[in-house]
């Protein structure tokens, strides 16, 4: 059984030209511990990674992207909602995952609201301030 991270893309982002992953292009905080845990060896081998990004929707972090500057907002929710709520119930169709950690800020939880999600898989919320969220993410990758 899988593990499934659910991450929003970060409005710090590698200046690189031309595409690049979307796990590389994105500089924020959970970005750094999770390349990081990944240089160290340390990541859960589980783990599938997917992104709400403002501009694609829910991506993969393997996903080839430029840069751009786009922000979450309630238009935005509105509009990619759908579409995120169509790929999940897709991939919970496809894959056994038995978790799902969720790291997701304000701009971002909206687009969840909703969502049925199977009812054996344990999810799991990132809460308190960056700090403590991305040590609780550090803590989540190496279980």
């Amino acid at each position: 059984m899988k593990s499934l991270l659910l991450i929003s893309c970060s409005s710090r982002k590698s200046k690189l030209s031309g595409t690049t992953t979307a796990v590389e292009r994105y500089d924020g905080g959970t970005y750094r511990v999770i390349r990081k845990a990944r240089r160290l060896g340390t990541i859960r081998g589980d783990l599938e990674i997917k992104i709400i990004s403002a501009k694609f929707g829910l991506i993969d972090e393997r996903t080839a992207i430029p840069y751009y500057n786009l922000r979450m907002d309630g238009r935005q929710v509105q509009r990619l909602k759908p579409q995120i709520h169509e790929a999940l119930q897709l991939l919970f169709q496809q894959q056994d995952y038995c978790e799902i950690y969720v790291d997701l800020g304000k701009r971002y939880l909206p687009v969840l609201e909703g969502l049925e999600v199977p009812a054996n898989i344990h999810i799991q919320h990132a809460v308190g301030r960056i700090g403590e969220r991305l040590h609780a993410l550090k803590a989540w990758l190496s279980i």
